[in-house]
């Protein structure tokens, strides 16, 4: 009989963990839909120049961090490629 209950509390627990799967399923969809749609669109030419003012800087600062990223990184293999080398 005890077997029986813990199939039971297993079912039942797989159940709860894949209800609780598909809301956080749907949670992370509707947060990257809403992250990845594009800006409103404005009928103001002030907004729409601050709007393409700040993805131009948006644009910028993931070059820059790109361009120090690489650098760092560079200077990590060149590091351990001198071993190699003599």
């Amino acid at each position: 009989m005890a077997a029986i209950n813990t199939l039971e509390k297993i079912r039942w627990e797989r159940k709860r963990v894949q209800k609780e799967l598909k809301r956080l399923e749907q949670s992370i969809a509707e947060d990257f839909n809403e992250l990845t749609a594009p800006p409103p669109a404005s009928n103001n030419k002030l907004e729409s120049m601050v709007n393409f003012a700040s993805r131009a800087w948006s644009i910028f600062d993931g070059a820059m961090m790109g361009y120090k990223l690489f650098h760092r990184f560079g200077k990590a293999t060149r590091f351990l490629s001198r071993g190699n080398r003599k």
